[in-house]
């Protein structure tokens, strides 16, 4: 019926119908509406984001591969940061693989020229912190 009725794109409370069953760990459910053509681009990687703060790597892995478009401009919504952030050495790894335009250099009035790397060095997970080093070269 969703598919038919295009009702797969509708507007919820919590964004999109992926987001919401992302953010409620409906994981099969979110899987069957990216694969049955959800447009992922909706919220400007709202998803994905919530599928790193949710710790759920093959949501977060399956958007990827989809080609999510990721267009953050503030630290706070770059799920790099978030991957870094939360210690997640798997997205991270994907990231700076697939979404080169994510590691930047930020300034504002909370940081100055603070970097990806400047970022995991502050989680002081050597792992992560290895990653980001393997992709800045």
């Amino acid at each position: 019926y969703i598919l038919n009725n295009d009702l797969i794109n509708i507007v919820v409370p919590k964004g999109s119908l992926l987001n919401y069953t992302i953010t409620e760990g409906k994981e099969k459910e979110a899987l069957w509406l990216i694969e049955n053509g959800i447009d992922i681009n909706a919220f400007d990687g709202l998803e994905l984001m919530t599928a790193i703060k949710k710790n759920n790597n093959i949501i977060a892995k399956k958007l990827i591969d989809e080609g999510i478009v990721i267009n953050s401009r503030e630290m706070k919504d770059n799920p790099l940061v978030s991957a870094i952030r939360f210690s997640n050495a798997f997205l991270v790894e994907e990231l700076m693989k697939n979404y080169r335009n994510l590691i930047v250099t930020y300034s504002n009035e909370y940081v100055r020229n603070c970097s990806v790397l400047d970022i995991a060095e502050r989680t002081k997970n050597e792992k992560i912190i290895n990653i980001v080093k393997k992709y800045l070269v």
